[in-house]
């Protein structure tokens, strides 16, 4: 079990939880390149291109704010990240068709946006709190990127993946 510092201000557990976003953020960075390698939908590879692009700014935005807060060691590992990715790896394992693991991936991270806006939300929240309204900026515009992402996994899973993951059910009858 993973032991901390003690926290004993809202400025300490930001800067905890900024740690925890950024190798949060590399490790989805590294499932979404490696799902991206599998036979997915374009319109899935395209959409994904342009989340690790959001990804890549939310580094940057956690680095650098973690550089003003001079914080010397950062988390390597996050843990609930890596079980969102290890739960949409063991689904994908047992997927047998191109729609359904489209559709796991869709649903998987989705579930990765919501963790995502709460951590953002909160961080921001906390940021407000103790007058970084920079820091409050960029986690803020994190709420709104991931809201965006959801929305578009959102329609697509609507429209493209149930339809044709549901169409095989519809011959069989």
């Amino acid at each position: 079990m993973e032991t901390s510092n003690n926290i004993s201000s809202l400025r300490q557990l930001l800067d905890e939880d900024s740690s925890r976003l950024i190798s949060g953020e590399v490790q989805l960075k590294k499932g979404i390149l490696e799902w991206m390698t599998r036979d997915t939908p374009f319109l899935f590879q395209s959409l994904m291109h342009r989340y690790l692009g959001k990804i890549e700014n939310h580094i940057c935005g956690l680095e650098e704010f973690c550089q003003e807060e001079q914080l010397l060691s950062l988390k390597d590992f996050n843990r609930i990240m890596n079980a969102f990715i290890e739960d949409i790896n063991k689904k994908l394992s047992g997927c047998t068709s191109k729609q359904v693991k489209a559709a796991c991936l869709y649903e998987g991270i989705r579930e990765i946006c919501y963790y995502k806006i709460s951590a953002y939300q909160s961080a921001a929240a906390f940021a407000a709190a103790v007058g970084l309204n920079k820091a409050g900026q960029l986690f803020y515009q994190a709420v709104k990127d991931e809201k965006a992402i959801d929305e578009e996994l959102s329609r697509m899973a609507e429209h493209d993946i149930n339809l044709k993951t549901l169409a095989p059910l519809a011959l069989a009858k």
